[in-house]
Protein backbone atom coordinates (compact mmCIF):
# COMPACT_ATOMS: atom_id res chain seq x y z
CA UNK A 1 0.00 0.00 0.00
CA UNK A 2 1.08 3.53 -0.68
CA UNK A 3 0.77 6.23 1.10
CA UNK A 4 -0.77 9.28 -0.31
CA UNK A 5 1.38 12.46 -1.21
CA UNK A 6 0.76 15.91 -0.67
CA UNK A 7 0.11 16.25 -4.40
CA UNK A 8 -2.36 13.76 -4.38
CA UNK A 9 -4.41 15.21 -1.47
CA UNK A 10 -4.26 18.62 -3.64
CA UNK A 11 -5.98 16.74 -6.56
CA UNK A 12 -8.56 15.17 -4.48
CA UNK A 13 -9.19 18.35 -2.72
CA UNK A 14 -9.87 20.18 -5.84
CA UNK A 15 -12.14 17.46 -7.51
CA UNK A 16 -13.80 17.69 -4.05
CA UNK A 17 -14.43 21.37 -4.31
CA UNK A 18 -15.50 21.63 -7.82
CA UNK A 19 -17.85 18.49 -7.53
CA UNK A 20 -19.54 20.71 -4.11
CA UNK A 21 -19.52 23.46 -6.74
CA UNK A 22 -21.22 21.35 -9.12
CA UNK A 23 -24.10 20.37 -6.92
CA UNK A 24 -25.06 23.82 -6.12
CA UNK A 25 -24.64 24.91 -9.13
CA UNK A 26 -27.38 22.33 -10.39
CA UNK A 27 -29.53 23.01 -7.17
CA UNK A 28 -29.69 26.73 -8.33
CA UNK A 29 -30.54 25.58 -11.94
CA UNK A 30 -33.51 23.68 -11.03
CA UNK A 31 -34.75 26.16 -8.22
CA UNK A 32 -34.52 29.09 -10.84
CA UNK A 33 -36.53 26.63 -13.34
CA UNK A 34 -39.03 25.74 -11.30
CA UNK A 35 -39.90 29.51 -10.03
CA UNK A 36 -40.27 30.55 -13.74
CA UNK A 37 -42.87 27.98 -13.71
CA UNK A 38 -46.52 29.58 -14.27
CA UNK A 39 -48.21 26.94 -11.52
CA UNK A 40 -48.60 28.80 -8.55
CA UNK A 41 -47.40 27.24 -5.94
CA UNK A 42 -49.17 27.12 -2.53
CA UNK A 43 -47.50 29.08 0.71
CA UNK A 44 -48.91 27.73 4.08
CA UNK A 45 -49.44 31.02 5.22
CA UNK A 46 -51.44 32.91 2.92
CA UNK A 47 -52.29 36.32 4.59
CA UNK A 48 -51.02 39.00 4.37
CA UNK A 49 -52.60 39.41 1.13
CA UNK A 50 -50.17 40.64 -1.55
CA UNK A 51 -51.56 42.31 -4.63
CA UNK A 52 -49.16 40.25 -6.92
CA UNK A 53 -49.85 37.12 -5.62
CA UNK A 54 -50.96 34.09 -7.40
CA UNK A 55 -55.17 33.73 -6.91
CA UNK A 56 -55.31 30.93 -4.79
CA UNK A 57 -53.29 32.66 -2.36
CA UNK A 58 -54.95 36.19 -2.53
CA UNK A 59 -58.20 37.00 -2.56
CA UNK A 60 -59.59 40.30 -2.65
CA UNK A 61 -61.33 41.87 0.37
CA UNK A 62 -65.09 41.59 -0.30
CA UNK A 63 -68.21 43.23 1.51
CA UNK A 64 -69.70 40.83 4.60
CA UNK A 65 -72.43 41.15 6.53
CA UNK A 66 -72.49 43.42 9.94
CA UNK A 67 -74.10 40.46 11.67
CA UNK A 68 -70.85 39.61 12.76
CA UNK A 69 -69.82 42.57 14.67
CA UNK A 70 -71.55 44.35 17.52
CA UNK A 71 -70.84 46.83 19.74
CA UNK A 72 -70.36 49.49 17.21
CA UNK A 73 -69.36 53.43 18.25
CA UNK A 74 -68.50 56.06 17.05
CA UNK A 75 -66.60 59.08 18.82
CA UNK A 76 -65.44 62.43 17.49
CA UNK A 77 -61.58 62.82 18.50
CA UNK A 78 -58.73 65.74 17.72
CA UNK A 79 -55.81 64.16 15.81
CA UNK A 80 -52.35 65.44 17.36
CA UNK A 81 -51.21 68.35 15.07
CA UNK A 82 -54.78 67.80 13.02
CA UNK A 83 -58.13 68.44 12.80
CA UNK A 84 -61.34 66.45 13.90
CA UNK A 85 -61.83 62.77 12.99
CA UNK A 86 -64.46 60.36 13.62
CA UNK A 87 -63.27 57.08 15.25
CA UNK A 88 -65.37 54.10 14.65
CA UNK A 89 -65.09 50.88 16.25
CA UNK A 90 -66.67 47.41 16.70
CA UNK A 91 -66.37 44.18 17.98
CA UNK A 92 -66.36 41.57 15.32
CA UNK A 93 -66.51 37.71 15.13
CA UNK A 94 -63.58 36.55 13.07
CA UNK A 95 -62.55 33.05 11.90
CA UNK A 96 -58.79 31.78 11.09
CA UNK A 97 -57.22 33.17 8.61
CA UNK A 98 -59.84 36.39 8.20
CA UNK A 99 -58.91 40.29 8.64
CA UNK A 100 -62.21 42.36 9.00
CA UNK A 101 -61.74 45.72 8.15
CA UNK A 102 -63.66 49.31 7.79
CA UNK A 103 -63.10 51.13 4.28
CA UNK A 104 -64.72 54.39 3.16
CA UNK A 105 -67.34 53.15 0.41
CA UNK A 106 -67.14 54.71 -3.01
CA UNK A 107 -69.17 56.49 -4.13
CA UNK A 108 -69.87 58.11 -0.80
CA UNK A 109 -73.54 58.68 -1.62
CA UNK A 110 -75.81 61.49 -2.19
CA UNK A 111 -76.18 62.77 1.74
CA UNK A 112 -73.07 65.05 2.32
CA UNK A 113 -73.50 64.54 6.14
CA UNK A 114 -73.82 60.72 5.89
CA UNK A 115 -70.16 58.98 6.35
CA UNK A 116 -70.24 55.22 4.67
CA UNK A 117 -68.02 52.44 5.66
CA UNK A 118 -68.06 49.09 4.20
CA UNK A 119 -67.36 46.31 6.27
CA UNK A 120 -64.74 43.75 4.67
CA UNK A 121 -63.47 40.56 5.49
CA UNK A 122 -60.22 39.60 3.25
CA UNK A 123 -60.36 36.22 3.36
CA UNK A 124 -57.06 32.82 3.10
CA UNK A 125 -58.11 29.92 0.92
CA UNK A 126 -58.77 27.99 4.61
CA UNK A 127 -62.43 26.52 4.78
CA UNK A 128 -64.85 28.42 6.55
CA UNK A 129 -65.86 27.31 9.58
CA UNK A 130 -66.96 28.64 13.15
CA UNK A 131 -65.81 32.26 14.75
CA UNK A 132 -62.41 31.32 16.76
CA UNK A 133 -62.43 34.28 18.10
CA UNK A 134 -63.57 38.45 18.23
CA UNK A 135 -61.71 41.37 17.37
CA UNK A 136 -61.92 44.98 17.73
CA UNK A 137 -61.75 46.99 14.77
CA UNK A 138 -60.99 50.18 14.43
CA UNK A 139 -60.74 53.20 11.51
CA UNK A 140 -60.44 56.56 11.73
CA UNK A 141 -61.64 59.25 9.16
CA UNK A 142 -61.32 62.62 8.97
CA UNK A 143 -64.49 64.38 10.36
CA UNK A 144 -66.13 66.75 7.26
CA UNK A 145 -68.86 67.61 9.61
CA UNK A 146 -70.64 64.20 9.30
CA UNK A 147 -73.80 63.88 11.80
CA UNK A 148 -73.94 60.04 10.90
CA UNK A 149 -71.91 56.99 9.62
CA UNK A 150 -73.73 53.92 7.86
CA UNK A 151 -72.28 50.70 7.72
CA UNK A 152 -72.71 48.95 4.83
CA UNK A 153 -73.93 46.56 3.40
CA UNK A 154 -76.42 46.21 5.92
CA UNK A 155 -75.33 47.50 9.30
CA UNK A 156 -76.32 50.06 11.74
CA UNK A 157 -76.67 53.91 10.95
CA UNK A 158 -74.60 55.91 13.68
CA UNK A 159 -75.66 59.00 15.00
CA UNK A 160 -71.93 61.25 15.51
CA UNK A 161 -72.97 62.97 19.17
CA UNK A 162 -70.36 65.84 20.59
CA UNK A 163 -67.63 67.14 19.15
CA UNK A 164 -63.92 66.73 19.64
Amino acid sequence: MSTPTSSSRVRAGRRLAIGFAAVFLAAAFISANASAQTTPVASPLPLPCDSLAPAPRCLPPVPTSTVRCHDWSVEPVRAVGGGPHLLVSALCAVRGGERVQLRRHNPQGFNPTDLLLELVVARSPFPPGPATHEERIIDVEPDAGYTSVTILPDGPSLRVEGSA
